[in-house]
């Protein structure tokens, strides 16, 4: 349906167009007609009504489907968040550049996400007051994956997210590219890395043999189930050092696929890690 033959529906055959899509299957075109039509749909009772029972009804979709990048305008009003995001479980901040800092600001201090699952921020520019709205907000509880990619976090950025409590369900974290490096690691100290956590990615970062040092110093990475450390630098003692803290009693996955190692340090790692009950990629 168009634009214009959705902005000549009254308000009951509006219902009726949202019954109609919600009793399809779930898929990408029944979530762009879902916004089609809230878009033109003026405020009201009926609108608000209608938005409660989409929100009920789209709780049987699977998450992925729920996604909307912050370069959609219907996801905005004003400085803020429209009542769409409620709808929403998944939000990409894809190279929005200046834009980046106000997007996350926005997003952090809204309400509407509170039923928000994944965030993804990816070569975007990321001031450090919107970073820390983000790991002070209230309504981030029910995030399970947090990835930010090619976008430059400082030391104090880091510090904050590791040190936040406002992640409680955070199962996959992804720091890719961020600037992570050894002489920044202070922030990990010590870290009780989020309770949930079991996938933790910190690719493309130049961590070296004398980050994952620090790294191995911390329990709380020792135990993480898959950690991915693609591209950063390592040599053979560094991933030898990481096998040797793995916990044998469940199996992990350590990937370690880009980095400097000859066929016969693999050979003496992979039999290594075979020992230690890991699952080494390279």
């Amino acid at each position: 349906m168009s634009p214009e033959q959705l902005s000549r529906l009254d308000d009951d055959a509006r219902v009726g167009r949202l019954r109609e899509i919600l009793q399809g299957p779930p898929s990408e075109a029944a979530w762009r007609a879902l916004w089609e039509l809230f878009a033109g749909w003026p405020d009201g009772e009926s609108r608000a009504r209608s938005l409660d029972a989409a929100e009920r009804a789209l709780a049987a979709w699977p998450d992925q489907l729920r996604l909307v990048t912050t370069s959609n305008a219907l996801l905005h009003e004003g400085q803020s968040l429209s009542a769409l995001a409620r709808l929403v479980r998944v939000i990409e901040v894809h190279r929005r550049e200046q834009h980046g800092a106000a997007d996350l600001q926005a997003i952090a201090s809204s309400p509407h996400i509170a039923g928000l699952t994944s965030l993804s921020i990816q070569r975007s520019e990321i001031d450090s007051r919107a970073w820390q709205a983000l790991t002070e907000s209230a309504y981030t509880s029910n995030l399970r994956h947090l990835h930010v990619s090619r976008t430059v976090l400082s030391a104090a950025d880091l510090q904050r997210l590791f040190q936040s409590s406002r992640f409680p369900r955070l199962q996959c974290l992804k720091l890719i590219g961020v600037g992570l490096q050894p002489r920044r690691m202070d922030c990990v100290r010590h870290t009780r890395l989020f309770d949930q956590l079991s996938k933790l990615d910190l690719s493309s970062n130049g961590l070296g043999d004398d980050g994952v040092m620090l790294l191995s110093q911390e329990a709380a990475f020792l135990q993480i189930e898959h950690l991915t450390l693609r591209s950063t630098y390592l040599r053979a003692p560094g991933v030898r050092t990481l096998l040797a803290g793995a916990r044998r009693e469940r199996p992990q996955q350590l990937d370690v696929s880009g980095n400097d190692l000859t066929e016969q340090e693999g050979a003496e790692l992979l039999a290594l890690a075979a020992s230690r009950n890991v699952s080494l990629i390279m």
